[in-house]
């Protein structure tokens, strides 16, 4: 028999001189035998990598990776697979049935149990399960380890490992320290967070899952940070004092406690998830509020917000907002917002046609000479109808009036305005007849146009009988009992503005400490409380209140709570609601009142007291519904 391994009558490859390859024909190795005959490359018709083909079936190519192990249906689990054992001409077991079906199992020497070995030897037989702990980490990744390698007593996963063959580096075993974030000892890991926190196996089964902040059991666990866990509202608390303190390292200290007392009042009123969003995206807006700061002597009066509201434009109302702050806390007590709000309408003025934007800039110009002359003959103050922010309103009509004629007529001309336009205007946006008044008559005395304006009528005349007919409200109230397909929410919240006349803003408001059963004459009714007044809800009504309050959590929660965390609903979503049941807020008032004074409530003292409407109203409605009959 030939000595040579390789080959029987080479010992080496003639054309490289290595056995890196096995032997092929002609005292060629594989890789040198494909070279000097040029095999042809083309798209594998199974796999679609182009490569050398190995075989030609019907006129397409196969390579010969693709020929060598050809999907087939597993026999066992029915999965498409390269087979590891061919059972006859038509069954196959693919590779993970083999290993849990066909492969030799002994019994585990730390276990026990009959399984298939990670490690055989003469000495030593451990199987797969007890040879991978799940607790343990990769010392060069971090990943939790499936089939791990011990390196010098350390894991290290079989990506890592497999890695270190091929590359000159090697595996750094010391380079991964895992702490627990809670009790700092170094040991086996539970898990691993979002935020890289770690918590131990012993952490994690002594950790209740109750908020680390507020302890309260009764809210859903958000999220977790340092390991520990935290509600929603505690949560993005945690983060915005992280992003908070790092801004404030570069800001003094009277300016970071004004700006913090500013963000927590508005977490009061919002939620800290809505803060935490706000600073984050106006981090380079706080530090240029910080650098006219400085640059002024620290001093928040002599800020120039408009040349920040021209460099930060899309956040106008944050800037509106913290203005109003500072104003409320008397930092900056002769600051008029107002007049910030008026001077940055410059934006909106660019889009007009030129000689549109002439006639605005012109009255802009003439209400603010009218504030100065009322200024100097002492009429401004704190409660005067004429202040900046009318000055504003009365601007913002002229500039939706402008831009109804530049954009919706077409018009490029002042001159071009007449009667038909303002009236056309006015059946889009009747309720701004009264403030375009002023803009008609600054036209007229200016003579802007070559006709006079009429000037619209701003004064109408209020009407009492915009009540649902009885029909109507029958219909309606029908619809919130027995219609379930209609959410239970909308229900109540119709039905408690056709009884008690609730106002949108008052369903906002509305908690479920208002709801409260009392007992009279022996039997127990369900009241609710509000304005000081009580009304006593109907016994076919009481059962589907009572459903929905089951609902709610807490008494200091809101009846009808908002989207983010402990807020109200909002007034464009009541109004909604309402429209989807074909009525309005208005007319649902009206009809509480009308009912009321059908139903005994004739003294307009009482009407007065449980509506909230001023003597001369209640005395109108008395002389218009008395006599009527009555409806519920």
């Amino acid at each position: 028999m030939s000595e040579n391994k390789w080959s029987n009558k080479f010992s080496k490859c003639i054309s490289c001189n290595t056995t890196l390859h096995p032997h092929k024909a002609k005292g060629l190795c594989n890789s040198c035998y494909q070279k000097e005959h040029k095999y042809p490359k083309s798209e594998c018709s199974i796999c679609g990598k182009t490569s050398r083909v190995h075989k030609i079936d019907n006129g397409k190519s196969i390579c010969q990776k693709c020929y060598k192990q050809p999907l087939h249906t597993c026999s066992i689990c029915n999965k498409q697979a390269s087979a590891a054992v061919k059972l006859s001409m038509t069954e196959y077991v693919c590779d993970s049935c083999y290993i849990k079906h066909y492969r030799t199992k002994h019994i585990c020497s730390i276990c026990g149990k009959l399984e298939v070995l990670a490690i055989n030897s003469s000495d030593k037989k451990v199987c797969i399960k007890c040879y991978s702990s799940p607790n343990h980490l990769c010392s060069k990744c971090g990943r939790n380890i499936e089939s791990p390698y011990i390196v010098d007593g350390k894991h290290v996963c079989s990506r890592c490992y497999e890695n270190s063959k091929t590359s000159s580096s090697e595996i750094d075993i010391n380079q991964g320290v895992y702490i627990c974030s809670i009790c700092g000892n170094s040991g086996s890991v539970q898990h691993i967070f979002s935020d890289n926190s770690i918590i131990c196996q012993d952490c994690a089964k002594q950790q209740v899952h109750i908020c680390n902040s507020c302890f309260n059991p009764a809210v859903p666990i958000h999220s977790y940070s340092n390991a520990l866990p935290y509600c929603r509202n505690c949560y993005y608390k945690q983060k915005f004092e992280s992003i908070f303190d790092k801004l404030a390292m570069n800001w003094c200290e009277n300016f970071t406690n004004i700006i913090k007392d500013y963000f927590n009042s508005k977490a009061e009123k919002v939620s800290y998830e809505s803060v935490w969003v706000q600073v984050n995206t106006s981090k380079n807006l706080l530090d240029d509020v910080y650098s006219n700061y400085v640059n002024n002597s620290s001093d928040f009066s002599s800020i120039d917000f408009s040349i920040i509201h021209q460099k930060h434009f899309t956040k106008k109302l944050f800037i509106i907002d913290m203005i109003s702050f500072l104003c409320h806390k008397n930092i900056m007590p002769d600051y008029d917002c107002s007049l910030f709000l008026l001077e940055n309408l410059s934006y909106q003025i660019s889009n007009l046609a030129v000689e549109f934007q002439k006639v605005i800039k012109a009255y802009k110009e003439s209400l603010l000479i009218k504030y100065r002359n009322y200024q100097q003959k002492g009429w401004i103050k704190n409660h005067s109808k004429f202040r900046y922010y009318t000055c504003y309103l009365y601007m913002l009509t002229a500039l939706r009036f402008l831009y109804f004629c530049h954009v919706l007529l077409n018009l490029i001309q002042p001159t071009e305005i007449n009667n038909q336009t303002i009236d056309a205007y006015l059946r889009l946006k009747p309720y701004d007849k009264g403030n375009l008044r002023h803009f008609i008559t600054y036209i007229n005395k200016h003579k802007i146009t070559f006709t006079q304006l009429n000037l619209p009528n701003s004064k109408y005349r209020h009407e009492l009988n915009v009540s649902l007919c009885t029909d109507k409200q029958k219909q309606l109230l029908k619809s919130c009992l027995y219609n379930k397909n209609i959410k239970l929410r909308d229900r109540i919240i119709v039905i408690l503005m056709l009884l008690y006349g609730f106002t949108p803003e008052e369903i906002r408001i509305l908690k479920k400490s208002n709801f409260a059963q009392t007992i009279l004459s022996n039997k127990t009714i369900n009241i609710l409380c509000f304005n000081k007044t009580s009304h006593e809800i109907p016994e076919i009504l009481s059962p589907l209140i009572l459903e929905y309050l089951d609902t709610l959590r807490t008494d200091s929660e809101y009846a009808f709570p908002g989207r983010n965390y402990n807020t109200a609903i909002s007034l464009s979503l009541v109004c909604r609601i309402v429209h989807d049941f074909d009525v309005t807020a208005t007319e649902l008032y009206y009809t509480a009142i009308n009912n009321a004074m059908l139903n005994g409530l004739h003294q307009p003292a009482l009407l007065m007291k449980s509506f909230g409407i001023n003597h001369k109203t209640a005395t109108r409605y008395y002389k218009l519904l008395r006599g009527s009959e009555e409806f519920i």
